[in-house]
């Protein structure tokens, strides 16, 4: 009697090998708290100029074997913009495999604002954030340029002129905030600003009002920026003034 029972307890020993050698893994799903559990988030980059064109990308890997629906993600920016969605937010999902690790992954671009900040990512996955940051660093001018929305004018009335500077650097965009001197010669008139920072567009804007209604010949007008270094970028335009 005894060797019968031994005989059924090794039998169903064997039976339960034969069931767990035939088990792949690829048979189970993983649950959403092990999905958020086995999350990996790489970034390619932590510090970028704050140009409105350097990038850091975001690589977000999940196991293979995960249900699909469970995995989507929301991504939220405190600055900047996802090059895929072109605003603030994305919302995404698998797109690709990666065999080699038997992960699927989910890759997002961050596009830098021109705002010196540090730039807030989160990650929304179920029940799930996570915060990360991408520090914007400064991107320093390397040319100015000038522009108006006038090439001449009569002096028989006072007049109103727009100047305009436009700061670049050398990736992209001046940071937000750059300086921007305007002066003018001769003295025939006057600005609203001497010294203006620049917008998120790299943009500064001066008014200059025009009051010497006798005086005909070039208005000079000169904008200038400078680098943290001290180096000085400058551009110039005229405007003519004639009877």
């Amino acid at each position: 009697m005894l060797y019968k029972n031994r005989s059924k307890y090794l039998a169903g020993i064997t039976i339960l090998l034969i069931i767990l050698g035939c088990y792949e893994e690829s048979d189970y799903y993983y649950s959403s708290q092990e999905i958020v559990n086995k999350l990996k988030i790489e970034i390619s980059d932590k510090f970028i100029l704050a140009d409105g064109k350097k990038t850091s990308k975001f690589t977000y890997r999940f196991p293979l074997n995960s249900d699909t629906n469970l995995t989507g993600l929301r991504l939220i920016t405190s600055s900047g913009s996802f090059q895929e969605s072109k605003n603030d937010t994305l919302d995404t999902n698998f797109t690709r495999l990666d065999d080699a690790e038997n992960y699927r992954y989910i890759e997002a671009t961050l596009v830098a604002s021109t705002t010196v900040t540090d730039c807030i990512v989160r990650t929304q996955l179920l029940n799930y954030e996570r915060q990360d940051t991408v520090h914007f660093t400064k991107a320093e001018p390397t040319k100015i340029k000038y522009s108006s929305n006038n090439f001449y004018a009569k002096n028989d009335t006072i007049n109103q002129f727009n100047i305009i500077a436009n700061v670049s650097s050398g990736t992209g965009i001046a940071s937000t905030g750059t300086p921007v001197s305007f002066s003018f010669d001769p003295d025939v008139g006057f600005l609203n600003h001497f010294s203006i920072p620049t917008d998120t567009q790299g943009k500064a804007e001066a008014i200059f009002v025009f009051t010497d209604t006798t005086y005909t010949g070039d208005l000079q007008f000169t904008v200038e920026t400078n680098n943290t270094e001290g180096d000085s970028f400058t551009d110039m335009g005229i405007i003519k003034i004639i009877e």
